[in-house]
């Protein structure tokens, strides 16, 4: 049976906690500050520790230090729950430790899902040629693999970009491989833009498709902010343009389809993506295609992670809006969309330019891209259509729900349009 440690000051939530958990079988010891809690834990015992930040003798914050002086990680997990929400917050529970950061309130089933996949992702003892490895990542390349890094393996690194790394690797005592994505150290400055990042991160690991990576953990260690993802077989639809040029119809309708599933997905929990492109969307060895890269991803009802006058996304993808400074919402992912479709189709992307400055002027003065037909000639007029439309200027006059664009896709794809 586990037994948790709860450290929260309120006797009634200390008392809903204990109920909620000892439902479940948990063994739970409560303890009304952390002080109490730290000398009890310290002494081992514990396989989970839950805590209220504002508490009185010793805050969780100073709780998670201390227990982290003697337990790593993945030892002891341990979750911080607060009505604390500001960005500075949030970075301060990451940084002294924590494994979740829940914000209060929270449903009781919230914070039961969150112990039982910590739980199960505790490692096993470990034999001695695991502990040999290099125990940093903090300046990694490619001959230092295989690497440590917090509770995983790092085996080789899958790609690179802006945001940072992304490596495959193992978590300990598990048998599967997961995408691990290392935030670039530069980013540490942005204290911000990490903070809504994790927010976003945290949202995402409730959307349940399979056409949205799913988010297993995220957090800091080792001096650096990292996302860990289920790793797809398979390769990105950029890959396979440059290796063998425009896909055939039906692959273009099927991923089409797969891509509206993955937007309804996000849009059910508040989300926009504001970033699909080829070089996001993973095209499995099963035949799924599955959205990727949710480092721009932003609830509709957030403020924004930069000002106005900043914009973010990929040029040749970005709707027409955008660029002129609205707030970006599902049409306007419907519109990256069709951008990607476009080139799936044409091996062409829709709006031309030598730069992004290029780019933005053709899109800020109405560009249409050609025809499909242009480039495709053997293109169904019915998909031809479908793509064009959502590559119009005006969002009004563009498909507005994804459901129904991906019924639209599926049912080309049957009658083998």
């Amino acid at each position: 049976m586990p037994r948790i440690a709860v450290a929260e000051d309120d006797p009634h939530l200390r008392q809903l906690v204990t109920l909620a958990l000892g439902r479940r079988g948990h063994d739970v010891v409560a303890f009304a500050n952390g002080a109490e809690a730290l000398e009890v834990v310290g002494q081992g015992g514990f396989d989970l520790v839950i805590s209220d930040v504002k508490m009185p003798k010793l805050d969780g914050i100073e709780l998670c230090r201390g227990l982290r002086q003697r337990y790593g990680k993945g030892e002891l997990p341990l979750i911080l729950c607060s009505v604390l929400d500001e960005e500075d917050d949030i970075l301060r529970g990451y940084e002294a430790g924590a494994n979740e950061y829940l914000v209060k309130p929270f449903r009781p089933s919230v914070l039961q899902a969150k112990v039982a996949q910590l739980l199960h992702d505790r490692p096993t003892p470990r034999g001695d040629a695991a502990s040999s490895l290099p125990a940093t990542a903090r300046s990694l390349s490619s001959d230092r693999l295989p690497t440590r890094f917090d509770a995983y393996t790092l085996t080789r690194r899958i790609g690179e970009g802006g945001m940072g790394a992304v490596y495959e690797a193992k978590k300990d005592g598990e048998g599967r491989s997961v995408a691990l994505k290392l935030l670039a150290p530069e980013l540490a400055d942005d204290r911000i833009q990490l903070a809504r990042y994790f927010r976003e991160i945290a949202t995402l690991t409730w959307v349940e498709s399979p056409h949205v990576v799913r988010v297993v953990d995220a957090g800091f260690s080792q001096g650096r902010y990292f996302l860990c993802m289920e790793l797809v077989p398979g390769r990105t639809a950029l890959q396979a343009l440059r290796d063998q040029g425009p896909m055939c119809v039906a692959r273009v309708l099927q991923v089409g389809a797969d891509l509206c599933r993955a937007v309804d997905a996000l849009l059910e929990k508040g989300l926009v993506h504001r970033d699909i492109k080829p070089g996001n969307v993973v095209i499995g060895d099963d035949g799924r295609a599955v959205l990727i890269d949710f480092g721009l991803a932003k609830s509709r009802t957030e403020e924004a992670l930069t000002s106005t006058s900043e914009i973010l996304g990929t040029a040749e993808y970005m709707a027409p809006e955008v660029v002129k400074g609205q707030v970006p919402d599902v049409v306007s992912d419907l519109y990256s969309l069709g951008a990607t479709l476009y080139e799936l189709l044409t091996d062409q992307r829709p709006t031309p330019g030598r730069n992004p400055t290029e780019i933005f002027n053709n899109i800020l003065n109405d560009w249409v891209p050609p025809p499909v037909h242009e480039h495709r000639p053997d293109c169904p007029p019915e998909l031809a259509k479908l793509v064009e439309a959502l590559l119009e200027p005006d969002p009004a006059r563009r498909p507005q729900d994804p459901i129904l664009l991906g019924s639209k896709l599926e049912a080309m794809l049957r009658l083998g349009v």
